[in-house]
């Protein structure tokens, strides 16, 4: 079966680069790479479960939106919001790339993780998953949403 593949590429200034790879089942746009056995406490649905969350500990042990977040945030854990790195995104259609503060780069990649995480408030955006558009900005997003909503 091939995949819906997404990579982001981070290069800092100092030569290092974080890469991620983001694979869709291309039918129901579910993550094709299993979550790891060894989740971080913060990550159990009894931690910080969301006031509206329909989800049960006996049926999910772990919050999905926050399971599927682990690796950016271990990765991502000593750098600065504001830092200037550039970000390359390889999507199906097209390769991106923006100097931009890391907040901006990580923050699309969230937007993607998130939409596609299994978390059932998050899955209305999931559609959009396939259309992923880099570092939209608010009126993109606002007229992505809309379109899609009618």
């Amino acid at each position: 079966m091939e995949t819906l593949d997404f990579e982001y590429r981070f290069e800092f200034e100092n030569g290092h680069e974080e890469i991620f790879q983001v694979k869709l089942d291309p039918e129901t746009l579910e993550p094709v790479d299993a979550l790891p056995d060894d989740l971080p406490e913060w990550t159990r649905l009894e931690f910080c479960q969301c006031e509206h969350c329909p989800l049960t500990p006996d049926t999910h042990p772990h919050c999905p939106a926050a399971a599927r977040l682990v690796p950016l945030v271990s990765r991502f854990q000593d750098v600065l919001s504001y830092h200037e790195i550039n970000t390359e995104v390889r999507t199906p259609e097209r390769t991106v790339n923006k100097k931009a503060p890391a907040q901006s780069g990580v923050g699309s990649l969230m937007g993607l993780v998130m939409a596609t995480s299994g978390c059932p408030h998050t899955a209305i955006f999931k559609p959009m998953a396939r259309f992923h558009l880099p570092f939209s900005t608010a009126e993109e997003t606002i007229y992505r949403v809309a379109s899609m909503y009618f």
